[in-house]
């Protein structure tokens, strides 16, 4: 996609690629792609890609045990969300925030947005991955 100068594409490709090598759980290889693909994405203005990619670097700090970095990261990410109105990535991160404050000891918090995640997804009819 970066031969032919497809940019909108290739950030996709990346950011999908990002999460893929964070489900094999290679999270070093899993960043540097995210990161790559965050700034295509920012070059050209594709905020739902650059949202998707910020999403896996906020994963990668979670499993790294970079709380505080994922705290920011994920809530960065889901504002973008919101404000792009895209309802079911929104509930995505949010259940990501979730498990980020569970992961950070504030339970009661992660009860919060975990609430929030799953009634939006009943709320647009979407299931979220791991059916939670």
């Amino acid at each position: 996609m970066g031969a032919a100068h497809f940019r909108q594409l290739q950030a996709w490709d990346l950011a999908r690629l990002a999460e893929v090598e964070l489900d094999a759980g290679d999270l070093p290889r899993a960043q540097a792609v995210a990161r790559e693909a965050a700034g295509l994405a920012d070059t050209i203005g594709f905020h739902y890609v650059h949202g998707r990619a910020e999403h896996v670097c906020g994963q990668v700090a979670l499993m790294s045990g970079a709380v505080p970095d994922a705290m920011q990261l994920l809530t960065s990410t889901a504002t973008l969300f919101e404000r792009i109105e895209a309802p079911y990535e929104w509930a995505r991160t949010t259940l990501s925030l979730a498990d980020a404050h569970a992961a950070g000891g504030d339970h009661e918090r992660a009860a919060c947005f975990r609430y929030d995640a799953l009634e939006r997804a009943t709320r647009i009819g979407v299931r979220l991955p791991g059916d939670v």
